[in-house]
């Protein structure tokens, strides 16, 4: 129902819901990894059994993306290949709520423990052990942050440990909670006001 001058709420912003349960019995890990390639590469960590159960949720807030997952352990890759195929350079915020990831590329690596949000780029190669998680991440594309562009950049593979980082992870958490509650028409605002809080906490 579309929202009207008498008040009434039109249709909410849903997410795109996916996990591993729907799979056949003994494919939850090749489901898992079908379901991000060719973005990453994704294997189970050692010790996972067949019944990986994983879920992941993704919010198309008007361009930014919310993708919250909870996972086994995993090793990801994105390599040359994945970057050749799927070419989108968004810059990444993620918050582990559980877990711990280690991250490396070419220029840096990062172990970021739960609790702590880290920034990341998808445009550059990566690899990933990540343990057992519940996380968030924000995917922001360029275009929306080309103010403050080279500070992002500068800041890649770097743990936001300070307290407008963690007060970001914090938005994240409520954001999760809230979106489902959000009209279609409050996206654009909603998206202004995403964006200016993700500037207002990595901006010097």
């Amino acid at each position: 129902m579309v929202a009207s001058h008498e008040g009434r709420i039109g249709p909410t912003v849903k997410p795109v819901i996916f996990s591993t349960e729907s799979a056949q019995p003994g494919g939850h890990v090749e489901a898992w990894r079908e379901w991000f390639y060719p973005i990453f590469d994704i294997s189970a960590g050692s010790g996972e059994r067949a019944d990986f159960v994983a879920k992941n949720k993704v919010w198309d807030i008007g361009g930014i993306l919310l993708s919250g997952a909870s996972a086994p352990a995993t090793h990801v890759t994105r390599g040359k290949l994945n970057i050749s195929r799927a070419p989108v350079d968004h810059w990444v915020i993620t918050y582990n709520r559980c877990g711990v990831t280690t991250i490396a590329s070419d220029r840096s690596a990062l172990r970021a423990r739960a609790g702590i949000p880290f920034l990341w780029s998808l445009g550059e190669k990566t690899t990933s052990e990540r343990s057992s998680v519940d996380r968030l991440q924000l995917m922001i594309p360029r275009d929306l942050f080309r103010d403050i562009a080279p500070l992002l950049d500068a800041s890649r593979n770097s743990a936001l440990d300070n307290p407008l980082g963690r007060m970001l992870g914090d938005y994240m958490l409520f954001l999760e909670t809230r979106l489902d509650s959000i009209a279609w028409e409050d996206l654009p605002r909603l998206r202004d006001a995403v964006r200016g809080m993700i500037a207002a906490c990595l901006a010097p």
